[in-house]
């Protein structure tokens, strides 16, 4: 039987006290501690956690629990005495909230955090962790995942600050460091007649990036006012063809060509492929790989940071800058993507002993576990260990290295839905006498599911026809074309007309906006 406690917080200093009810304690004592809604919040607050005391009066059944406050409230007359915290007699007397209550309390919520930024509940640093994250950014170039191992804050915050969504950081680190990283590549462009290679060595950026800000092609240098660089001179047809045979003879690789000509890395991968109007007819030689011709790394190389990263000592992120080349090229070689390792097998799984690996096997299968509960979302297991949903997903359905072994786990018997409720669900919807979402409230459901049913993928209707989707219209067209010239007379907003017709806001926007199909073919 499940079971519920009746609790007194009081002042020590003046005995005042207040009465409440719970589920759980801990989890009470703490919104009281760090709320603002209650009287008793805001005294907590104003005096501190240290002058209360807190304490179970009684642990009762949860059918009895509004009874019991009652009583208690009235023992220690913590209602009618003025002196004291509860401002309502017990039990179910404050029952819901309205929307105008509601929206009060959030507007003065949102003025009381926006003054007093360091006082929000669920803050987890200070002002001067923020100073520290934007100088780890912005100076020593650190990305969200690396500052986030390092001070143990949360990534999902990390990317908050740095994109200026954060209640202490309004400012978008991630623009400003562009900013800064466009006018230091247009300064060694153009001052000092740097190459893309020289620069892409020296700012650890790729050449296509560098390429974009001095073409004006990236937004960030539209902004700065960077002008477009004129090429010197028109190529001739012999220029083509010149770049051509120097590309196949070994002369020249792409980038050397592209700086040489002053033209982009795309058109002379266009005239060394044969896509170019002057270089089409051309045959391309076979005796040459053209992967080889412009690789940064030989082949030795390459298959040195496959046997690395396969002997579990290096991690990705260490070979991209030990070999300063990108991760996509450093993931294509350890998966045998790469032209230096087809022919060897991919790398699929790290493995625990890998030095690459975050999740560990004890924790691989504590996640599969708590999946199997029904306690937690993927999504709340992904922040609770550090890791992507997409890394949770795999673990909890038996496709990561540390759970292979285990069955993706089965829901409970109590959540599947049997034979014979699918047929009534699939007869009611037929019927035109539920819509799905109320199908689904009342079988207690997911909507996937119900559409799954009366779309005959469900093993229980496979047999059955698809019903048609016009089937369970409610609303007809003359209906709808109420609805849109109420809207567009002013006599109602969405919300009013949703409320009016009992249908969604979403229904409500499509007929408005001509999505609809009864609205579809009137003028905007």
């Amino acid at each position: 039987m499940e079971t519920g406690y009746i609790y007194k917080i009081e002042r020590k200093k003046t005995h005042q006290i207040y009465i409440g009810q719970t589920i759980d304690f801990k989890k009470r004592m703490l919104e009281h501690k760090k709320g603002l809604i209650q009287h008793i919040d805001r005294a907590i607050q104003k005096y501190g956690s240290e002058a209360f005391s807190y304490e179970i009066l009684e642990e009762v059944p949860l059918n009895e629990l509004n009874k019991r406050e009652i009583y208690y409230i009235k023992k220690y007359n913590t209602y009618n005495n003025k002196k004291h915290y509860n401002k309502h007699p017990g039990g179910d007397a404050l029952g819901k909230l309205t929307e105008e209550h509601k929206n009060k309390l959030s507007e003065t919520l949102k003025d009381f955090f926006s003054k007093n930024p360091h006082k929000h509940p669920q803050l987890e640093i200070t002002k001067s962790d923020v100073s520290k994250i934007t100088y780890e950014y912005m100076k020593n170039d650190l990305n969200s995942q690396e500052i986030s191992t390092k001070y143990n804050i949360c990534d999902r915050t990390i990317r908050k600050i740095i994109n200026g969504n954060h209640i202490l950081n309004k400012t978008n680190l991630k623009y400003l460091k562009l900013r800064y990283m466009a006018k230091t590549i247009i300064y060694y462009y153009e001052e000092m007649n740097l190459s893309y290679n020289d620069i892409s060595q020296k700012l650890n950026r790729s050449r296509q990036f560098i390429g974009k800000i001095v073409n004006r092609k990236h937004p960030i240098s539209k902004d700065l006012g960077v002008p477009k660089p004129k090429s010197p001179y028109k190529l001739s047809k012999k220029d083509y063809l010149k770049i051509f045979n120097d590309y196949y003879d070994g002369k020249y690789n792409q980038d050397e060509l592209a700086e040489k000509y002053n033209i982009s890395d795309g058109m002379v991968s266009k005239i060394i492929n044969g896509k170019h109007s002057i270089t089409k007819n051309l045959e391309i030689p076979t005796n040459i790989n053209k992967k080889h011709n412009n690789s940064p790394l030989s082949k030795k190389e390459y298959l040195g940071i496959y046997n690395k990263y396969k002997s579990g000592e290096y991690t990705q992120q260490e070979l991209m800058t030990e070999y300063k080349i990108g991760q996509k090229t450093v993931y294509n070689i350890i998966k045998g993507k790469h032209w230096s390792t087809q022919h060897l097998k991919a790398i699929k799984t790290t493995g625990e002993n890998h030095c690459d690996t975050k999740i560990t096997k004890s924790e691989g299968i504590k996640i599969y576990e708590e999946y199997k509960t029904g306690n937690y979302t993927q999504t709340e297991l992904g922040e609770k260990y550090n890791t992507s949903q997409k890394v949770v997903s795999r673990i909890v359905n038996g496709k990561h290295w540390s759970t292979k072994h285990l069955k993706s786990p089965v829901k409970d018997k109590k959540c599947q839905i049997s034979k014979e409720s699918c047929l009534e669900i699939y007869n009611k919807y037929k019927n035109n006498n539920y819509s799905q979402q109320k199908l689904a409230d009342e079988y207690n459901i997911s909507r996937n599911t119900v559409s799954k049913i009366i779309n005959a993928k469900h093993p229980s209707t496979k047999k059955l026809k698809k019903l048609n989707k016009n089937n369970n219209r409610k609303l007809t067209k003359k209906k709808c074309l109420e609805i849109y010239n109420e809207y567009n007379n002013n006599k109602c907003t969405q919300k009013e007309l949703g409320e009016k017709y009992e249908i969604s806001p979403r229904t409500i926007s499509r007929i408005i906006n001509h999505k609809h199909w009864s609205t579809k073919k009137l003028d905007k």
